[in-house]
Parts: structure tokens; C-alpha cells; sequence
């Protein structure tokens, strides 16, 4: 940004880490859409501060939420999901929920207007526990926080959901479509679902979270059952497009969402450190041809050792210990017979590249 300019800045409205995190990438999705690119994003604890220079226009009337209205109201008319409503469908533990979200992110849209989000947005507002019907309830999936329960003085009190306004859920659902990657494996109703997406440790422009939403704006069907959680990122980069470089230091925020028989969870939100994460598979990658197709077998065999070896390349510990249990997974005859790479043969491979790395 050129000093002089006309800068102006708008904050997330601070209802969690989740939730603002999909706030943040909504509104930089936007952004881009309405043709400003000179932004930048900073993060303030469980909140961003997004400062740019343009002119912005209401969310209804860029393409993406035309996209979105016009996805919203086909489903609404006929049941067909088309664009990202497939996404935020395929992720949504609370299916019997999903048309309400629909219609309400349809009346979200055409009121969306980013520069609502003032310091004092969540208060003016009065989002949060509420049961104010002008507000929409700000789904599972979209914050980590479960609705329906309210801790109150140790209690647990019913039917006190968490609300947010329109332009809050229409910014997040924009988020969730654009800017969460996820694993998701749904076996009858029962659904678990690993989302993670891209946080700047400090400060980062707004061109490189576009960059790097190509590689969230995706989702992946498992076959079998749920990642655990430290597996989910590096199934998601080594499988993914060809990673981008950026300069920013960057965190990746983690959550799931479980729906199993009535029950519905979110568990798990963790921020954890990428930078390491994404050096390691680019260097992998480049070592070893067959790595995204090693590591879809080891989601399917061995998604516990998947699980150890993204946490050694994140946070270092018994790089002998985690090289010796890859080593000792066989390949089965099909694989013997093939040409492709088989996990225990890329264990030293693996090695190799940890040790020139360094990452711990």
C-alpha cells in the first residue's frame, strides 16, 4: 500500500478462532471479486484486522454471491446442489438442518456488506448466545461451537443457540466453501469431517491466502473411516495440487465435526505450524514420484504412523522411532507386482529428507 492512499480496515467480529478464521477468508474471497487485490490481513488473537484500498460493493452484487443466490435458490426450488453448496452440504454433520441453512444464507447474501464489521460488530450486534430471531444460527460446522448447549454456572442450559447477523454467516459460509479444506467420511447419517484452513501467524497479503485457497477450496471423500487429525494435513498437501510458496509464516487452524447415531460433536481445534509441513512434502514430492499415492495407502493401512509422522515434521521427537514403523509396512502382492513405490521402500527416502531439512 502507497501512503496517501484511502486505506480502510474492517476486524472479524471475534466469535472464535474458527469461525473468524472463515470470516477472514470470506472476506478476502470477496475482496478479490470486487477487483481489490492491494489488502492485507493481520491477525490479533482470535481475530484479523483486513485493511485495503478500493471501493467495495455488497456481497449480492459480485459474482460469487450471485453464485451463491442462484445456487441457493435451485436447491431451495428443486433439491438440486450445485457450486459450493455441494461442499458446505458434504460437510454438514446436521443434515435435517441444511435447508434452513440454505434459505437463511440466501436472505444472508443479499445483506452481506463487509463493512459492517467494526471493533465493536459482535456487541452492536448482540451475537452470540441468543434467542433473538433477527440472528442466524451460526452452524456447527462454521465455528466448532455446538448451539444448542450453553454452559451456564456449571449447568448445562437448552435451546440457548450461538447467533450471529446475516453478513457474519453469509462471510463465514463463503469461507467454508473457499478457503477450509476438508476430509470428509459419511457411512449411512454418520459423518466425520477434519476442516482446515489457512492462518497468518502475523501478517500476511491478501494475494497469498488467494494463492494458497487453491488448494482449499476442495474437499476429498474418504473411503473407510474419519482421519485422525495430524494425519489430515499432510493427506491433504500430498495429495493436493502442487504446493505454492509464500512468504508469510502461516498456521493451519484444524477442527472436526462427528455426527454419530443422534449425536453431534465438534472436537479437536488445534493451530498448528505449516511452514514445516509444506517444505517437507515439496522436497518429498520432488524425491519421490509415487509420495501422494504412498500416502493415500498409508490413509487406508496405517493412518496412526500417517498421524505420527506429521506430528514429528511439525514438532520433532524419535525420528528412528517414526522411520523404523514405516519401514515395517509390507506391501501387499498387487503392489509388490506394480511399479509404484511401496511405503515401507520410501521410509528412507523419508528419512533423507528429514534429515536435510532439519525441521525439528
Amino acid at each position: 500500500m502507497q501512503s496517501g492512499e484511502d486505506v480502510t480496515v474492517v476486524y472479524t467480529p471475534g466469535h472464535g478462532l474458527v469461525a473468524d478464521t472463515l470470516i477472514m477468508h470470506g472476506v478476502v474471497r470477496a475482496l478479490a471479486h470486487m477487483g481489490i487485490y492491494d489488502a492485507w490481513v493481520e491477525r490479533v488473537g482470535e481475530r484479523y484486522r483486513i485493511e485495503f484500498v478500493g471501493k467495495p460493493r455488497k456481497l449480492v452484487d459480485t459474482d460469487i454471491g450471485e453464485a451463491l443466490l442462484r445456487s441457493a435458490k435451485l436447491y431451495l426450488v428443486e433439491g438440486v446442489l450445485t457450486g459450493p453448496l455441494r461442499k458446505i452440504n458434504d460437510t454438514n454433520p446436521n443434515i435435517s438442518a441444511f435447508r434452513s441453512w440454505v434459505s437463511d444464507l440466501a436472505e444472508a447474501v443479499s445483506e452481506a456488506d463487509l463493512l459492517e464489521f467494526t471493533p465493536d460488530h459482535r456487541e452492536r450486534r448482540r451475537e452470540g448466545r441468543s434467542r433473538s430471531k433477527a440472528l442466524i444460527t451460526l452452524h456447527i460446522s462454521l465455528s466448532s461451537v455446538y448451539g444448542k448447549y450453553h454452559p451456564r454456572d456449571f449447568s448445562v442450559t437448552e435451546g440457548v443457540q450461538y447467533s450471529v447477523c446475516g453478513t457474519c454467516f453469509a462471510f463465514a459460509n463463503v469461507g467454508l466453501a473457499y478457503g477450509a479444506a476438508a476430509l470428509v467420511a459419511r457411512e449411512g447419517s454418520d459423518l466425520d469431517a477434519v476442516l482446515m484452513s489457512v492462518a497468518p501467524v502475523d501478517r500476511v497479503s491478501a494475494v497469498d491466502l488467494l494463492v494458497m485457497q487453491r488448494l482449499t477450496e476442495g474437499y476429498t471423500v474418504l473411503r473407510g473411516r474419519g482421519a485422525p487429525l495430524l494425519a489430515a494435513p499432510m493427506y491433504w498437501l500430498s495429495t493436493g495440487e502442487t504446493l505454492y510458496a509464500v512468504d508469510a509464516e502461516l498456521d493451519l487452524v484444524v477442527w472436526r465435526v462427528a455426527k454419530s447415531g443422534n449425536f453431534i460433536r465438534s472436537l479437536d481445534v488445534v493451530s498448528i505450524p505449516v511452514d514445516n509441513l509444506m517444505k517437507f512434502v515439496a522436497e518429498v514430492k520432488r524425491r519421490v514420484r509415487a509420495w501422494p499415492r504412498v500416502v493415500e495407502r498409508l490413509m487406508q493401512q496405517a493412518p496412526e504412523a500417517l498421524a505420527r509422522l506429521t506430528e514429528f515434521v511439525i514438532y520433532g521427537g524419535d525420528l528412528y522411532g517414526v522411520v523404523r514403523e514405516l519401514a515395517t509396512l509390507r506391501c501387499n502382492e498387487g503392489q509388490r507386482r506394480g511399479e509404484e513405490l511401496c511405503i515401507g521402500e520410501a521410509a528412507s527416502i523419508i528419512a533423507d529428507v528429514l534429515v536435510d531439512l532439519k525441521t525439528w
